[in-house]
């Protein structure tokens, strides 16, 4: 519980019964938690939970709950669980984190909703099992006593998505997303309740109903997300991207007050810039903006001890160092619920995975009238477009390995790092699990957009970003990952996706009138990778260096010559890949020198 306190602005809580304590650190987000409080039971049945529930209405039609008073979040998870018992994770829609000891049955329920919004850390040990919102509260148990996993800091310095179940601490595990855990006398037991299901589609419907089923469950996403306490300020991030931008305008469309927003700009790096868009967006509706500008304030390594420390690990994402800029702005804000565009990428889709499908159809005349119409709008040749959109996704693995023996690249590990020390890749066997992760089973588009959703750096992404926004009482949330709209965006037919050239189509159709034309229509993105590579050359190079090669041992999983060689390339500007060579392994150590 200490080592969660920050968690805890609105108070704690704690229970004991029989073998069992729970803790709960008190977080006001949505209007009934003030009245609920937890651990204490209600009828034999003790619950611990970082939950907001959004499909309200309909349990509380479903379930035997007194709605003539409040009705809290709590009580939903608590009488879903005694009308459904182990099933009831599939009758919930939110995001949640739940632990409920049934007294009666003896037995310690658990799960994690079905994108892994909401942590959930645990420790099966020979006398306890100790669960979590954040890492560093499991291992800081008397009962844990965790070692650095090898397998994990391997396959993190060669850019592989973790096993949903591993962390980097060996004897730590996470429950991964859509799936429940219980444990009784009998031992534990993992299950899955929720997957995407690439096998859905939708009735025959004309385009104009699909536009309107996706803009009512679209619609409907933000409103729930908007549902907060009168007292607390609710606020949304503000890129000018697509994303973000559309759940801003359509938040602002259902509001009284200007909507208080914060959006970050990189003056001396106008590749990342998105500054002519958002300010399209406050030209277009009622908002109370924080613009930060990044280039001026912050860069990559300025904070990492902070967010390696909040995170407990060595964290996938280079830019989280701009999402703490903007929780620390909202913070600032007085912003308590923060809305946040990540996630329209993966749950809409671009589209792309529609051109490998249809050639391996065989549906080429198709597949020719789309090349040509993404080519003409992206002043691109067909050609090239059929190329790297259709032929080379379809490339067996098995092509691909023996062109890289052919060109003398066979080492899958020296592809992905050259810094990671052989002996140690051959003593976690790394070149086998890497070359395992490229056989992809997916044939279709549906399967192909599932297997994105269900990315394993996505629950990896949602676990640093919500150490990060709990360290300054923030709590985000996103509307692209609502279950329901999940769904649909899979079960669309692609042609609504990708369409007309252009990509993410449905969702530029929906915001007609919504969004401003300037942002609806733009066909680019900003680069931040070249602002995270600006930071580390004006501000960072010397913490970077010292980082690397001039703080004693290093991990034995780096090669130390060939890390000063990285660091060498890095000064004369000829590194050619920062994140692989740099940025992991100066993660890695930093995370070791706190561990």
């Amino acid at each position: 519980m200490d080592a969660l306190d920050h968690r805890g602005p609105d108070g704690s809580g704690r229970a004991l019964d029989g073998p069992t304590a729970l803790g709960h650190q008190r977080f006001v987000t949505t209007p009934e938690a003030r009245f609920g409080s937890m651990p204490m039971p209600a009828d034999g049945l003790y619950l611990t939970a970082d939950a907001r529930i959004d499909n309200r209405d309909e349990l509380c039609r479903a379930l035997p709950v007194d709605t003539d008073g409040v009705v809290t979040d709590a009580d939903l998870i608590r009488a879903a669980y005694e009308r459904w018992g182990r099933d009831c994770p599939k009758r919930l829609v939110g995001a949640f984190a739940f632990a409920l000891w049934d007294a009666d049955a003896e037995r310690l329920f658990c799960a994690r909703d079905h994108a892994g919004i909401r942590p959930f850390y645990y420790a099966n040990c020979s006398d306890a099992f100790v669960f979590g919102s954040e890492l560093s509260a499991v291992w800081n148990h008397d009962a844990v006593a965790p070692t650095v996993d090898e397998t994990a800091v391997g396959e993190y310095l060669v850019g592989l998505p973790l096993d949903p179940t591993r962390t980097f601490a060996e004897g730590v595990a996470r429950l991964p997303p859509g799936h429940s855990l219980a444990v009784s006398e009998d031992g534990v037991s993992v299950e899955r309740y929720w997957q995407p299901d690439p096998s859905r589609t939708l009735e025959s419907r004309s385009v104009t109903e699909y536009v309107a089923g996706f803009r009512e469950r679209f619609e409907r996403a933000v409103r729930c997300r908007q549902r907060s306490p009168d007292d607390r300020k609710l606020g949304a991030a503000v890129s000018g991207g697509l994303d973000s931008s559309a759940i801003a305008c359509t938040a602002d469309r259902s509001r009284d007050a200007p909507l208080p927003t914060v959006s970050l700009r990189f003056g001396d790096v106008p590749a990342s810039d998105e500054s002519a868009y958002f300010e399209a967006v406050y030209d277009h509706g009622e908002f109370d903006p924080t613009i930060v500008d990044v280039t001026d304030r912050t860069s990559p390594m300025a904070s990492v001890d902070e967010l390696l420390s909040r995170v407990g690990a060595p964290f996938a994402a280079p830019n989280l160092y701009l999402h703490r800029e903007l929780h620390r702005a909202a913070a600032e804000r007085g912003v308590t619920v923060f809305l946040d565009g990540y996630g329209g990428d993966q749950v809409v889709s671009h589209g792309f995975e529609r051109f490998p499908a249809l050639a391996r159809a065989l549906r080429l005349r198709e597949l020719t009238a789309v090349a040509d119409d993404y080519a003409a709008r992206h002043d691109q040749s067909t050609w090239r477009v059929l190329l790297d959109r259709a032929a080379l996704p379809l490339v067996p693995a098995r092509a691909r390995e023996l062109w890289h023996r052919a060109t003398g690249e066979s080492d899958p590990v020296a592809r992905r790092s050259a810094v990671l020390d052989p002996a140690f890749a051959a003593r976690t066997g790394l070149r086998d699990r890497i070359r395992g992760e490229r056989q992809s089973g997916a044939v279709t588009a549906r399967e192909r957009h599932a297997e994105s959703v269900a990315s394993g750096f996505e629950p990896q992404t949602f676990e640093a970003l919500d150490a990060v926004a709990a360290s300054f009482g923030v709590q985000p949330r996103y509307p692209f990952y609502d279950r329901r709209l999940l769904e649909y965006c899979l079960a669309l037919p692609r042609g609504v996706i990708l369409r007309d050239g252009r990509t993410r189509w449905i969702l530029r159709q929906a915001m007609d009138g919504t969004l401003p034309p300037a942002v609806r229509d733009r066909g680019t993105k900003a680069d931040l990778s070249r602002a995270f590579e600006y930071g580390l050359r004006t501000r960072d190079e010397n913490r970077l260096r010292r980082t690397l090669v001039g703080a004693g041992p290093l991990p034995d999983a780096l090669d130390e010559t060939a890390l000063r060689d990285a660091v060498d390339r890095f000064g004369d500007c000829t590194e050619q890949d920062i994140l692989a060579n740099l940025w992991r392994p100066a993660m890695l150590r930093s995370w070791r020198e706190q561990w």
